[in-house]
């Protein structure tokens, strides 16, 4: 999250090319599309786990769908009207979700921290699948915002102004 942080303010202030000059334009053009697929993946996923799998989402994981679910809509409509300035929108649900969604990683790897959660008897520390030693939901989830959320800022990037560019 505080590389996160960091990039947009180096982007926002900063005079730093942190792209290369053959990837902006790709960004430019597809950028808010891969947003827009990301965020209906993640969508459609919590969906399944919750739904076909019968993982019951615990407090966090409404909290993070309640900032995940209107981001396809958002986008899918910036993409649509072109509108130049959907990263105002775009970029606070990504924030406020992904804050979320680093505050439930956080109680899952450390299940006996100070903060406690729980919700219809789901505790947010309950890990119901682990990749690779760390992939958990809540670190796709955060994953997802972040990227989100830098595929916006860069998307931007080749614009004047806060304004985002879509297809």
């Amino acid at each position: 999250m505080v590389s996160y942080v960091s990039l947009l303010a180096i982007k926002r202030f900063g005079n730093i090319d942190l792209i290369p000059a053959f990837v902006q334009p790709l960004l430019t053009r597809w950028g808010m599309l891969l947003a827009l697929i990301i965020a209906l993946t993640s969508t459609l996923g919590s969906l399944y786990f919750s739904e076909l799998q019968g993982f019951a989402p615990c407090l966090l994981c409404w909290y993070q769908r309640i900032f995940m679910y209107p981001l396809v809509f958002i986008i899918l409509i910036s993409i649509m009207t072109k509108d130049r300035k959907a990263s105002r929108y775009i970029l606070p649900l990504v924030g406020f979700g992904g804050i979320i969604a680093a505050l439930h990683v956080y109680i899952q790897t450390f299940p006996t921290s100070v903060i406690s959660c729980t919700f219809n008897d789901v505790s947010c520390s309950d890990n119901y699948f682990t990749y690779f030693g760390f992939i958990t939901i809540p670190v796709m989830s955060l994953v997802s915002f972040v990227v989100i959320g830098l595929l916006t800022v860069l998307s931007n990037s080749g614009q004047e102004g806060d304004e985002t560019r879509v297809a």
